[in-house]
């Protein structure tokens, strides 16, 4: 709301209005009290208000006139009760109901606050700022009204925070007894809840801190429930249903703290929720998130298998990354030879896709790893730790993973180079040339170079890379959950020419690894057909691999023999693949790290961005011997 609202306006709509409950003048004193010297505190606020009531006998009727009329009739239910998640049963429906409420605002219903609470929150109000002030300044305001009327309202509230709570603990009773729950763990998640509404009444809560323990429970067994889907995968409308549950209970947690002491703290977290709804910003992330924590889920486990801990741990990695860069070595020449057949772009561009794709899969398949391919993985992976391990336990896992990256992609480039230069031998002794021409060694280096497009098209490869670990972690989802390995089993036409044996071993075999072809298939044609997009689109779109580019650094300098190396051009494509090799990795993981925690999986502490980013400028610090 942008309207200016003077203290005459208040008066002389006060004034006039009959006693009937009218939401406009409450809507307007609203905007004056906190539009008004917008920069002062709220202490100076309440001050300025408390001179008005003194000196202002015209402003002081309306005012008790009015709030008193507020005090008899206002209802609390429908502020504490609304929660973020929404009471609509799949995700679509309630981003499309929220869509609505930011399109098209419900009129009031009846005398409830939450009405009033939106509008204060429109203005932009900051909160946190207002989190502590002099209690005795609203005292004092408060002094003007009868005491059975504040009496009134401080039993309304109690009994509104008491019913609230029984309301939320119903509807996770509801959907605890709906059909997600259909797995052995049901009994355990029932009767906790129901001892949760045996402490409550609609007239008190019996036994506060019995209510505090069974909540705790129920959270942690809320949060066991979604790590246990990194195993069983989860439906997106399951997890929706299960993230309602969960912050119904983060609600009841500042419910049951507002009944004991009326906490601030705890009525900024329920306002600031409710602010949340109204951000399309915050929608499309919250909503996406559910959707990329599935992902999360299941890229946090696959990451922990490329983290080395000990010497052998390392040692294997750095074996299993010879093993990538060799086979990577094929792909590098049959991707040059292809290029000799001079097809159309498109046909060339979807070519090179098979051939990395096959390539990826290849690697995957015998037990080799590409060092590209782990940061993200590992990214999700390190943040699912935070919960879980000290700062300093976080900052040796940082270590194990820095090290783990390092020996990978030495692995990789180490053993990638050699192998086209053996190729780029047997070719010459062959066919007495090399298999890649003058022309195309030429380019290949200039292509590279730091000063071209080259750190950009590492950039956005970065993107890439991460993208198909996330489509790894969906593919991987969707055969978990709608269980294609029992349908593979149990249909007469799926692999029907096999015998039952081998239908299951091909059925274990796809359960394990599904998630993984696609990815792999899909980075292998996002990395074929993203350049030639590129050049129909006449945009600076192209692909930079720091192993794919090693390798045809390598078969260039071959071809052109060491008279090159007398030139500035290879020592800027070297700088170029360095460049690439950093970006690569770098962007993958980042992106990977900040979506996992964007995402609400994970607990506070592991959400907390201030928290993550403070443990890795703290580990960069330490290796530079800044900090100890």
């Amino acid at each position: 709301m942008s309207q200016k609202v003077s203290l005459a306006d208040l008066i002389s709509l006060g004034t006039h209005q009959s006693k009937k409950w009218d939401w406009n003048w409450y809507i307007l004193f609203v905007t004056w009290f906190f539009t008004t010297n917008t920069k002062t505190s709220l202490d100076q606020k309440l001050d300025y208000l408390n001179h008005l009531l003194e000196n202002n006998a015209q402003f002081r009727e309306v005012f008790i006139k009015k709030w008193t009329l507020f005090i008899e009739q206002v209802q609390f239910d429908s502020l504490w009760v609304h929660t973020f998640s929404g009471e609509s049963d799949s995700f679509i429906q309630e981003l499309i109901w929220a869509l609505n409420q930011k399109i098209i605002s419900a009129p009031p219903q009846g005398c409830e606050i939450s009405h009033l609470v939106d509008e204060v929150l429109q203005l932009d109000v900051q909160l946190d700022t207002y989190r502590y002030f002099d209690s005795a300044r609203f005292i004092k305001i408060l002094s003007y009204f009868p005491d059975e009327k504040i009496s009134h309202l401080i039993n309304e509230v109690q009994a509104s925070l008491v019913r609230s709570i029984y309301i939320l603990s119903s509807k996770n009773m509801s959907d605890i007894y709906s059909s997600i729950f259909k797995m052995p763990s049901s009994e355990k998640f029932s009767s906790d809840f129901v001892k949760v509404l045996q402490v409550i009444s609609l007239q008190e809560i019996s036994d506060m801190q019995a209510l505090k323990t069974l909540n705790s429970s129920n959270m942690a067994m809320i949060d066991n429930t979604i790590e246990n889907f990194r195993e069983t995968g989860v439906s997106l409308n399951a997890l929706f249903r299960i993230k309602k549950i969960k912050s119904r209970l983060q609600r009841i947690v500042h419910l049951t703290k507002m009944h004991e002491d009326y906490n601030f703290k705890s009525l900024a977290a329920i306002l600031a929720e409710r602010k949340n709804f109204y951000s399309l910003k915050f929608q499309f992330f919250h909503y996406s998130s559910q959707l990329i924590e599935i992902v999360s889920l299941t890229s946090a486990e696959t990451g922990d298998h490329y983290v080395g801990r000990s010497r052998q741990a390392i040692a294997k990695l750095f074996t299993s990354a010879c093993g990538g860069g060799f086979i990577t070595g094929f792909t590098v020449l049959i991707k040059t030879l292809s290029s000799y057949m001079h097809l159309a772009p498109f046909l060339s561009g979807f070519l090179n896709g098979i051939n990395y794709s096959i390539c990826f899969i290849i690697i995957y398949l015998l037990g080799f790893t590409l060092a590209t391919k782990q940061p993200a993985a590992i990214a999700a992976h390190l943040t699912y730790q935070w919960e879980k391990l000290s700062k300093s336990e976080i900052l040796d896992e940082i270590d194990s993973v820095f090290k783990s990256q390092f020996w990978a992609v030495l692995g990789n480039v180490g053993i990638v180079i050699p192998t086209v230069l053996l190729f780029s031998y047997l070719s010459e002794l062959a066919f007495h040339q090399n298999f890649m021409s003058p022309e195309k060694a030429q380019a290949q280096i200039a292509s590279m170079s730091i000063l071209s497009f080259t750190p950009f098209y590492a950039f956005l490869t970065g993107y890439f890379l991460w993208f198909s670990t996330f489509v790894s972690g969906a593919a991987d989802n969707f055969f978990k959950v709608y269980k294609f390995d029992e349908v593979i089993l149990n249909s007469p036409k799926i692999l029907s020419f096999l015998s039952p044996a081998n239908k299951r071993k091909w059925a274990n075999f796809l359960k394990n690894n599904f998630g993984a072809l696609c990815g792999n298939t899909v980075l292998g044609f996002i990395l074929g057909i993203v350049p030639v997009f590129g050049d129909f689109l006449g945009l600076p779109i192209d692909v930079r691999h720091v192993t794919l580019s090693s390798g045809n650094i390598a078969a260039a300098v071959y071809t052109l023999g060491v008279d090159v190396f007398y030139k500035p051009e290879i020592y800027l494509a070297i700088l170029g693949v360095i460049t690439t090799g950093v970006l690569n990795l770098s962007v993958s993981f980042m992106i990977s790290l900040r979506v996992a925690e964007s995402s609400n999986a994970l607990s506070e502490k592991s959400l907390d961005q201030n928290y993550s980013k403070s443990l890795l400028n703290l580990y960069i610090l330490k290796k530079l011997g800044l900090r100890k």
